[in-house]
């Protein structure tokens, strides 16, 4: 397996793609951030607003409010992280949103309040409390992996080694097997356990590359990379 010419296609790139260019490409890149970023926006709405359908529309609201007119005007690649960018985007767009939302009165005893009857002092405080912020960086980071995974099946796809990696996604994260069950693993794949260690090592060493260019196309500046990498694996520990 090899990604040699390969050359990302950065988040930057296509946050400036939707805001520059013309339908359909405009949606096409979008579409793209959406999928890349669906999941962590859709959690950290969720630990807001307690109502996985409510986040939802919320969800939907806030990647269409990227593609008004003046809405990505301000996002450069200069300003940091993608992730970053993207969070805080979020947080001032549900903020605008609960601004202008019909507020209702609450009186002791009645149900949970819903996101849009909060007042804007509990609005603020939710930017302080850890727990959405958390739930966001969290599914970030998985999604960060998956990309990563879907990337390496279409490369061992391509090469005729889909089994190989239905076998070694099991064993990617895992320290030094016994030589017993590498055997094992190895042998529906027709390899001795001297092949499978080999190939193995190299299944490592490509999701290690791929993670590191992952990483790389969320930072405005390479000298990032090291550090937004134990960012996120802090995170898939947590």
């Amino acid at each position: 397996m090899s990604g040699g010419g390969y050359f990302p296609t950065t988040h930057w790139t296509l946050l400036g793609d939707a805001a520059d260019t013309r339908p359909p490409a405009q949606f096409e890149a979008l579409e793209s951030l959406c999928r890349a970023h669906w999941s962590p926006v859709h959690a950290y709405v969720t630990s807001l607003t307690g109502s996985p359908d409510r986040a939802e529309d919320l969800t939907q609201g806030f990647f269409a409010h990227l593609l008004e007119k003046g809405a990505l005007a301000a996002a450069h690649r200069e300003k940091g992280r993608f992730r970053t960018f993207l969070l805080t985007s979020l947080h001032n767009h549900l903020h605008n949103q609960h601004k202008h939302a019909h507020r209702l009165k609450r009186s002791p005893g009645e149900a949970p309040v819903s996101f849009d009857e909060l007042t804007d002092a509990e609005f603020d405080s939710l930017r302080h409390d850890e727990t959405p912020e958390r739930e966001f960086e969290r599914k970030w980071a998985r999604a960060v992996v998956n990309r990563v995974l879907d990337r390496l099946k279409a490369e061992c796809e391509a090469a005729g080694q889909a089994a190989r990696f239905a076998v070694f996604k099991l064993v990617l994260a895992d320290g030094p097997q016994a030589d017993a069950a590498y055997a094992q693993l190895a042998q529906p794949l027709g390899l001795t356990e001297g092949a499978f260690k080999m190939a193995l090592q190299r299944f490592r060493g490509r999701y290690r590359d791929l993670f590191r260019e992952e990483i790389a196309s969320q930072v405005s500046d390479l000298r990032e990379v090291d550090e937004e990498i134990r960012h996120v694996l802090a995170m898939l520990r947590g």
